[in-house]
Protein backbone atom coordinates (compact mmCIF):
# COMPACT_ATOMS: atom_id res chain seq x y z
CA UNK A 1 0.00 0.00 0.00
CA UNK A 2 0.95 3.40 -0.74
CA UNK A 3 2.02 5.62 2.20
CA UNK A 4 2.11 9.46 1.87
CA UNK A 5 4.54 11.54 3.68
CA UNK A 6 4.68 14.98 4.50
CA UNK A 7 7.41 17.36 2.78
CA UNK A 8 9.82 19.14 4.65
CA UNK A 9 8.30 22.89 3.49
CA UNK A 10 4.99 21.79 5.21
CA UNK A 11 7.15 20.98 8.25
CA UNK A 12 8.95 24.43 8.17
CA UNK A 13 5.57 25.71 7.88
CA UNK A 14 3.86 24.54 10.72
CA UNK A 15 7.09 25.04 12.97
CA UNK A 16 6.61 29.18 12.16
CA UNK A 17 3.21 28.87 12.20
CA UNK A 18 3.60 28.09 16.07
CA UNK A 19 6.24 30.33 16.25
CA UNK A 20 4.54 33.08 15.64
CA UNK A 21 1.10 32.14 17.19
CA UNK A 22 -0.52 34.92 18.77
CA UNK A 23 -0.37 35.94 22.59
CA UNK A 24 -2.97 37.46 25.02
CA UNK A 25 -4.09 34.11 25.44
CA UNK A 26 -5.86 33.37 28.62
CA UNK A 27 -4.53 31.85 31.71
CA UNK A 28 -5.15 28.00 31.53
CA UNK A 29 -3.34 25.23 33.11
CA UNK A 30 -3.53 21.91 32.04
CA UNK A 31 -3.36 20.94 35.51
CA UNK A 32 -7.08 22.50 35.68
CA UNK A 33 -8.50 19.56 33.28
CA UNK A 34 -6.09 16.34 34.17
CA UNK A 35 -4.75 15.54 37.59
CA UNK A 36 -1.37 14.22 37.02
CA UNK A 37 -1.16 13.99 40.54
CA UNK A 38 -2.62 10.36 39.55
CA UNK A 39 0.57 9.18 38.25
CA UNK A 40 2.09 6.70 40.09
CA UNK A 41 5.80 6.99 38.87
CA UNK A 42 7.12 4.23 41.88
CA UNK A 43 6.41 0.84 39.39
CA UNK A 44 7.46 1.54 36.15
CA UNK A 45 7.59 -1.60 33.38
CA UNK A 46 9.08 -1.90 29.67
CA UNK A 47 7.50 -3.47 27.11
CA UNK A 48 10.51 -5.08 25.54
CA UNK A 49 12.95 -5.57 28.40
CA UNK A 50 9.87 -7.14 31.35
CA UNK A 51 7.62 -8.39 28.57
CA UNK A 52 9.73 -9.44 25.95
CA UNK A 53 7.95 -7.90 23.06
CA UNK A 54 9.53 -7.50 19.71
CA UNK A 55 10.55 -3.77 18.67
CA UNK A 56 10.96 -4.99 15.02
CA UNK A 57 7.13 -4.51 13.71
CA UNK A 58 7.14 -8.37 12.51
CA UNK A 59 3.83 -8.96 13.95
CA UNK A 60 0.46 -7.82 15.85
CA UNK A 61 1.61 -7.57 19.66
CA UNK A 62 -1.65 -6.47 20.54
CA UNK A 63 -2.26 -9.29 22.75
CA UNK A 64 1.21 -9.15 24.46
CA UNK A 65 0.73 -5.11 25.21
CA UNK A 66 -2.49 -5.56 26.64
CA UNK A 67 -1.29 -8.56 28.81
CA UNK A 68 0.98 -5.83 30.38
CA UNK A 69 -1.65 -3.23 30.52
CA UNK A 70 -3.73 -5.45 33.19
CA UNK A 71 -0.72 -6.68 35.23
CA UNK A 72 0.45 -3.08 35.87
CA UNK A 73 -3.33 -2.37 36.74
CA UNK A 74 -3.86 -5.37 38.36
CA UNK A 75 -0.81 -4.77 40.79
CA UNK A 76 -2.68 -1.12 41.22
CA UNK A 77 -1.18 0.58 38.03
CA UNK A 78 2.02 2.87 36.65
CA UNK A 79 3.88 3.48 33.67
CA UNK A 80 4.57 1.26 30.75
CA UNK A 81 7.08 2.21 28.31
CA UNK A 82 7.11 1.33 24.71
CA UNK A 83 11.29 1.92 23.26
CA UNK A 84 12.28 3.10 20.53
CA UNK A 85 11.32 0.51 17.32
CA UNK A 86 8.01 -0.60 15.41
CA UNK A 87 4.79 -1.65 16.36
CA UNK A 88 1.59 -3.43 15.37
CA UNK A 89 -0.85 -2.65 17.64
CA UNK A 90 -5.21 -2.65 17.50
CA UNK A 91 -8.23 -1.97 20.07
CA UNK A 92 -5.80 -1.92 22.97
CA UNK A 93 -7.88 -1.04 26.57
CA UNK A 94 -6.40 1.50 29.01
CA UNK A 95 -6.84 -0.10 32.75
CA UNK A 96 -7.48 2.46 35.47
CA UNK A 97 -4.27 4.07 36.56
CA UNK A 98 -1.91 3.05 33.85
CA UNK A 99 0.03 5.34 31.74
CA UNK A 100 1.44 4.49 28.62
CA UNK A 101 5.07 6.37 27.71
CA UNK A 102 6.42 5.76 23.89
CA UNK A 103 9.72 6.55 22.76
CA UNK A 104 9.84 9.56 20.40
CA UNK A 105 11.77 7.30 17.91
CA UNK A 106 8.49 4.72 18.44
CA UNK A 107 6.10 4.19 15.54
CA UNK A 108 2.84 2.71 15.97
CA UNK A 109 1.11 0.91 13.07
CA UNK A 110 -2.88 0.02 12.85
CA UNK A 111 -3.19 -3.93 12.37
CA UNK A 112 -6.00 -4.12 10.63
CA UNK A 113 -6.22 -8.41 10.17
CA UNK A 114 -8.31 -9.89 7.04
CA UNK A 115 -11.73 -8.36 7.65
CA UNK A 116 -11.94 -4.59 7.20
CA UNK A 117 -13.77 -2.61 10.21
CA UNK A 118 -12.59 0.68 11.67
CA UNK A 119 -9.53 0.27 13.83
CA UNK A 120 -8.61 1.64 17.05
CA UNK A 121 -4.97 1.73 18.19
CA UNK A 122 -5.83 2.90 21.82
CA UNK A 123 -9.15 2.94 23.55
CA UNK A 124 -10.08 4.50 26.99
CA UNK A 125 -13.35 3.20 28.31
CA UNK A 126 -16.14 1.47 26.68
CA UNK A 127 -19.91 1.14 27.61
CA UNK A 128 -19.77 -1.44 30.86
CA UNK A 129 -15.76 -0.48 31.85
CA UNK A 130 -15.33 2.50 33.50
CA UNK A 131 -11.70 3.73 33.93
CA UNK A 132 -9.99 6.60 35.09
CA UNK A 133 -6.53 8.36 35.38
CA UNK A 134 -5.20 7.81 32.08
CA UNK A 135 -2.69 8.80 29.81
CA UNK A 136 -1.14 8.21 26.47
CA UNK A 137 2.37 10.49 25.74
CA UNK A 138 5.25 10.58 23.74
CA UNK A 139 8.74 10.45 25.78
CA UNK A 140 11.24 12.71 24.54
CA UNK A 141 8.85 14.10 21.96
CA UNK A 142 6.52 12.90 19.50
CA UNK A 143 5.87 9.26 18.53
CA UNK A 144 4.85 8.90 15.05
CA UNK A 145 1.54 6.91 13.72
CA UNK A 146 1.65 5.83 10.47
CA UNK A 147 -1.47 5.23 8.46
CA UNK A 148 -1.96 4.32 4.97
CA UNK A 149 -4.99 3.70 2.55
CA UNK A 150 -7.75 2.29 3.71
CA UNK A 151 -11.65 1.44 3.20
CA UNK A 152 -12.71 1.82 7.07
CA UNK A 153 -11.67 4.38 9.52
CA UNK A 154 -8.18 4.09 11.57
CA UNK A 155 -7.86 6.33 15.01
CA UNK A 156 -5.08 7.18 17.21
CA UNK A 157 -7.19 7.28 20.40
CA UNK A 158 -10.86 6.57 21.28
CA UNK A 159 -12.13 7.91 24.54
CA UNK A 160 -15.52 7.64 26.17
CA UNK A 161 -16.43 6.10 29.83
CA UNK A 162 -13.48 8.15 31.04
CA UNK A 163 -12.82 10.08 33.88
CA UNK A 164 -9.32 12.10 33.89
CA UNK A 165 -7.04 11.30 31.43
CA UNK A 166 -4.30 12.97 29.39
CA UNK A 167 -3.25 12.49 25.39
CA UNK A 168 0.23 13.80 24.00
CA UNK A 169 3.28 14.08 21.79
CA UNK A 170 2.77 12.32 19.04
CA UNK A 171 2.30 12.72 14.90
CA UNK A 172 0.23 10.79 12.54
CA UNK A 173 1.02 10.50 8.83
CA UNK A 174 -2.06 9.81 7.69
CA UNK A 175 -3.59 9.34 4.16
CA UNK A 176 -6.46 10.49 4.10
CA UNK A 177 -8.54 7.81 6.23
CA UNK A 178 -11.76 8.05 7.93
CA UNK A 179 -11.46 9.30 11.57
CA UNK A 180 -9.38 11.88 13.22
CA UNK A 181 -6.75 10.96 15.44
CA UNK A 182 -8.28 11.21 18.33
CA UNK A 183 -12.15 11.01 19.05
CA UNK A 184 -14.81 11.63 22.03
CA UNK A 185 -17.87 9.85 22.16
CA UNK A 186 -21.52 9.40 24.49
CA UNK A 187 -21.26 5.68 25.89
CA UNK A 188 -23.82 3.53 27.06
CA UNK A 189 -26.54 5.66 25.43
CA UNK A 190 -29.12 2.75 25.46
CA UNK A 191 -28.51 1.92 28.99
CA UNK A 192 -28.69 3.43 32.15
CA UNK A 193 -25.08 3.56 32.36
CA UNK A 194 -24.10 6.55 30.24
CA UNK A 195 -21.38 8.73 30.25
CA UNK A 196 -18.82 10.83 28.61
CA UNK A 197 -15.26 11.69 28.79
CA UNK A 198 -14.53 14.21 31.32
CA UNK A 199 -11.51 16.14 32.85
CA UNK A 200 -8.94 15.84 29.95
CA UNK A 201 -6.28 17.26 28.59
CA UNK A 202 -4.90 16.97 24.94
CA UNK A 203 -2.08 18.59 23.49
CA UNK A 204 0.93 18.84 21.20
CA UNK A 205 -0.70 16.40 18.28
CA UNK A 206 -0.69 16.99 14.82
CA UNK A 207 -1.27 15.18 11.54
CA UNK A 208 -0.39 15.29 8.04
CA UNK A 209 -2.56 14.24 4.67
CA UNK A 210 -5.72 14.32 6.55
CA UNK A 211 -8.92 13.55 5.11
CA UNK A 212 -11.01 17.13 4.37
CA UNK A 213 -13.86 16.00 7.23
CA UNK A 214 -10.81 14.57 9.71
CA UNK A 215 -7.77 15.64 11.73
CA UNK A 216 -6.27 15.73 14.96
CA UNK A 217 -9.96 15.90 16.85
CA UNK A 218 -13.48 15.09 16.35
CA UNK A 219 -15.54 15.81 19.77
CA UNK A 220 -19.32 14.59 19.85
CA UNK A 221 -19.29 14.61 23.35
CA UNK A 222 -17.17 15.62 26.27
CA UNK A 223 -16.88 17.65 29.47
CA UNK A 224 -13.88 19.45 31.25
CA UNK A 225 -11.39 19.11 28.44
CA UNK A 226 -8.39 21.54 27.14
CA UNK A 227 -7.33 21.07 23.92
CA UNK A 228 -3.60 22.70 23.40
CA UNK A 229 -1.16 23.03 20.18
CA UNK A 230 -3.03 21.25 17.31
CA UNK A 231 -1.67 21.13 13.85
CA UNK A 232 -2.72 19.52 10.77
CA UNK A 233 -2.09 19.82 7.10
CA UNK A 234 -5.22 19.22 5.63
CA UNK A 235 -8.89 18.08 7.14
CA UNK A 236 -10.28 19.81 10.06
CA UNK A 237 -8.26 20.19 12.74
CA UNK A 238 -10.05 20.42 16.05
CA UNK A 239 -13.92 19.86 15.11
CA UNK A 240 -16.32 20.09 17.44
CA UNK A 241 -19.40 18.63 16.09
CA UNK A 242 -22.16 16.97 17.89
CA UNK A 243 -24.19 15.21 15.22
CA UNK A 244 -23.82 11.22 16.44
CA UNK A 245 -27.79 10.29 15.58
CA UNK A 246 -27.96 8.08 18.14
CA UNK A 247 -26.62 10.85 21.08
CA UNK A 248 -29.20 13.41 19.34
CA UNK A 249 -32.08 11.04 19.69
CA UNK A 250 -31.20 10.27 22.87
CA UNK A 251 -30.29 14.02 24.33
CA UNK A 252 -27.32 13.03 26.20
CA UNK A 253 -24.10 14.06 25.63
CA UNK A 254 -22.99 16.98 23.93
CA UNK A 255 -19.90 19.19 24.84
CA UNK A 256 -19.72 21.26 27.89
CA UNK A 257 -16.67 23.59 29.35
CA UNK A 258 -14.48 23.27 26.27
CA UNK A 259 -11.18 25.14 26.70
CA UNK A 260 -8.86 25.49 23.44
CA UNK A 261 -5.48 27.16 22.62
CA UNK A 262 -3.22 27.43 19.51
CA UNK A 263 -5.13 25.61 16.95
CA UNK A 264 -3.73 25.53 13.51
CA UNK A 265 -4.24 24.06 9.55
CA UNK A 266 -2.74 24.49 6.75
CA UNK A 267 -4.59 23.65 3.35
CA UNK A 268 -7.85 21.95 5.06
CA UNK A 269 -11.02 22.49 5.59
CA UNK A 270 -10.71 24.46 8.91
CA UNK A 271 -8.41 24.78 11.69
CA UNK A 272 -11.93 24.69 13.82
CA UNK A 273 -15.35 23.68 13.41
CA UNK A 274 -18.40 24.16 15.38
CA UNK A 275 -21.50 22.64 14.57
CA UNK A 276 -23.94 21.43 17.09
CA UNK A 277 -26.53 19.90 15.11
CA UNK A 278 -29.76 19.29 17.73
CA UNK A 279 -27.86 18.94 20.69
CA UNK A 280 -27.67 21.76 23.67
CA UNK A 281 -23.96 22.02 24.36
CA UNK A 282 -22.26 24.42 26.94
CA UNK A 283 -19.54 26.43 26.68
CA UNK A 284 -16.49 26.37 24.38
CA UNK A 285 -14.22 29.16 24.40
CA UNK A 286 -10.79 28.93 22.06
CA UNK A 287 -7.73 31.65 21.67
CA UNK A 288 -5.76 31.36 19.00
CA UNK A 289 -6.90 30.08 15.57
CA UNK A 290 -4.09 29.89 12.25
CA UNK A 291 -5.01 28.76 8.82
CA UNK A 292 -2.97 28.56 5.62
CA UNK A 293 -4.54 28.07 2.62
CA UNK A 294 -7.77 26.59 4.26
CA UNK A 295 -11.89 27.21 3.37
CA UNK A 296 -12.03 29.13 6.75
CA UNK A 297 -9.81 29.45 9.48
CA UNK A 298 -13.35 29.02 11.56
CA UNK A 299 -16.56 27.14 10.53
CA UNK A 300 -19.25 28.06 13.10
CA UNK A 301 -22.18 26.69 11.83
CA UNK A 302 -26.05 27.00 12.65
CA UNK A 303 -27.60 24.29 14.30
CA UNK A 304 -30.17 21.82 12.40
CA UNK A 305 -32.37 18.60 12.46
CA UNK A 306 -31.08 15.96 10.15
CA UNK A 307 -33.49 13.68 9.16
CA UNK A 308 -31.69 10.82 10.12
CA UNK A 309 -32.42 11.57 13.88
CA UNK A 310 -35.84 9.65 14.62
CA UNK A 311 -36.83 11.09 17.91
CA UNK A 312 -40.28 13.87 17.15
CA UNK A 313 -39.50 17.12 18.63
CA UNK A 314 -36.08 18.24 18.38
CA UNK A 315 -34.46 21.30 18.10
CA UNK A 316 -32.03 22.95 16.28
CA UNK A 317 -29.04 22.94 18.52
CA UNK A 318 -26.53 25.16 20.12
CA UNK A 319 -23.54 26.34 21.99
CA UNK A 320 -24.29 28.70 25.54
CA UNK A 321 -23.43 32.05 26.05
CA UNK A 322 -19.92 32.77 26.65
CA UNK A 323 -18.71 30.98 24.13
CA UNK A 324 -15.90 32.58 22.05
CA UNK A 325 -12.85 32.85 19.54
CA UNK A 326 -10.83 35.42 19.72
CA UNK A 327 -6.85 35.71 17.94
CA UNK A 328 -7.73 34.38 14.36
CA UNK A 329 -4.97 34.45 11.35
CA UNK A 330 -5.84 33.55 8.23
CA UNK A 331 -3.99 33.23 4.98
CA UNK A 332 -5.18 33.10 1.80
CA UNK A 333 -4.12 30.53 -0.35
CA UNK A 334 -5.59 28.31 -3.50
CA UNK A 335 -5.10 24.62 -2.30
CA UNK A 336 -7.80 24.90 0.40
CA UNK A 337 -10.25 21.55 0.86
CA UNK A 338 -13.84 22.44 -0.44
CA UNK A 339 -17.13 21.17 -1.14
CA UNK A 340 -20.00 22.58 -2.88
CA UNK A 341 -22.27 23.34 -0.24
CA UNK A 342 -19.70 26.22 1.22
CA UNK A 343 -19.57 28.06 -1.91
CA UNK A 344 -22.58 30.29 -1.80
CA UNK A 345 -20.24 32.22 0.87
CA UNK A 346 -17.82 32.51 -1.89
CA UNK A 347 -17.16 36.03 -3.24
CA UNK A 348 -18.53 36.01 -6.92
CA UNK A 349 -15.01 37.26 -8.25
CA UNK A 350 -13.69 33.65 -7.31
CA UNK A 351 -16.51 31.52 -7.92
CA UNK A 352 -16.64 33.02 -11.79
CA UNK A 353 -12.89 31.13 -12.26
CA UNK A 354 -13.37 28.52 -9.71
CA UNK A 355 -13.13 25.24 -11.60
CA UNK A 356 -15.29 22.45 -9.77
CA UNK A 357 -13.89 19.43 -11.09
CA UNK A 358 -16.12 17.33 -13.72
CA UNK A 359 -18.79 14.26 -12.33
CA UNK A 360 -17.79 14.83 -8.86
CA UNK A 361 -20.97 14.40 -6.28
CA UNK A 362 -22.25 17.21 -4.35
CA UNK A 363 -20.53 16.30 -1.24
CA UNK A 364 -16.96 15.11 -2.97
CA UNK A 365 -13.95 17.77 -1.60
CA UNK A 366 -11.62 19.08 -4.11
CA UNK A 367 -9.21 21.74 -3.83
CA UNK A 368 -10.00 25.28 -4.72
CA UNK A 369 -9.09 28.96 -2.83
CA UNK A 370 -9.65 29.65 0.22
CA UNK A 371 -13.01 31.56 0.72
CA UNK A 372 -12.94 33.75 4.06
CA UNK A 373 -11.36 33.64 7.37
CA UNK A 374 -14.23 33.19 9.63
CA UNK A 375 -17.69 31.67 8.60
CA UNK A 376 -19.94 32.60 11.44
CA UNK A 377 -23.58 31.55 9.85
CA UNK A 378 -25.10 30.03 13.51
CA UNK A 379 -28.51 30.46 15.16
CA UNK A 380 -26.76 30.88 18.26
CA UNK A 381 -24.26 33.54 19.62
CA UNK A 382 -20.59 32.95 19.93
CA UNK A 383 -18.25 35.64 20.38
CA UNK A 384 -15.63 36.17 17.33
CA UNK A 385 -12.81 39.05 18.10
CA UNK A 386 -9.56 39.45 16.99
CA UNK A 387 -9.48 38.46 13.18
CA UNK A 388 -6.30 39.38 11.56
CA UNK A 389 -7.19 38.14 7.23
CA UNK A 390 -4.07 38.10 4.73
CA UNK A 391 -4.75 38.18 1.41
CA UNK A 392 -8.73 37.91 0.66
CA UNK A 393 -8.97 40.58 -1.86
CA UNK A 394 -12.63 40.02 -2.04
CA UNK A 395 -14.09 38.66 1.50
CA UNK A 396 -15.00 39.62 4.70
CA UNK A 397 -13.30 38.87 7.53
CA UNK A 398 -16.57 37.36 9.10
CA UNK A 399 -18.85 36.16 7.01
CA UNK A 400 -22.40 35.91 8.48
CA UNK A 401 -24.82 34.79 5.29
CA UNK A 402 -24.43 33.64 1.97
CA UNK A 403 -22.99 36.22 -0.78
CA UNK A 404 -26.36 37.90 -2.02
CA UNK A 405 -24.57 37.87 -5.98
CA UNK A 406 -24.08 33.74 -5.41
CA UNK A 407 -27.87 33.05 -5.41
CA UNK A 408 -28.81 32.25 -8.49
CA UNK A 409 -25.08 31.03 -9.36
CA UNK A 410 -25.64 26.79 -10.54
CA UNK A 411 -22.17 26.47 -8.85
CA UNK A 412 -22.89 27.63 -5.66
CA UNK A 413 -26.97 26.32 -5.78
CA UNK A 414 -26.95 23.20 -7.59
CA UNK A 415 -29.81 21.11 -6.70
CA UNK A 416 -30.14 19.30 -3.58
CA UNK A 417 -32.90 16.81 -2.03
CA UNK A 418 -34.84 18.29 0.78
CA UNK A 419 -33.45 18.94 4.85
CA UNK A 420 -33.64 21.39 7.20
CA UNK A 421 -29.86 21.83 7.12
CA UNK A 422 -28.89 25.37 6.68
CA UNK A 423 -25.43 24.72 5.12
Amino acid sequence: MQRTTLVPFQFVLLTLLLATQLTLVPEVSANDFYDPSCENRSLVKDLQKDFGVPTDGSRDVSADLQKAIDELSSAGGGMLTMPAGTYQIANVHLKSNVHIGIDHEATLIPFVGNKVKNTTLFSMGKDDEPVENVSVRGLGGRFTAKFFEYAKGLQVVATGNVNNFYIGNFHCEDAKTALSCVNFNAMGLESDQKSVPTKGTIENISVGNAHYGYGVIQAQAAKDVFFKNLSGIGGATLRLETGLAKMNDAQFGGLANIVAENIECINGNSAVMISPHAMTNGVVQITGVKSVGCGFAVRIEGGFVSKKYSTPGLKPGTFAKGSFVKNVDATFGEEAQLKQKHLRYMPPELLSTLEIPEGIGYATPFVGPAIAAVLNDANYDVNVQGVEARGFQFAEDIVTEPVVDNAKNPKANPKKGKGKRKN
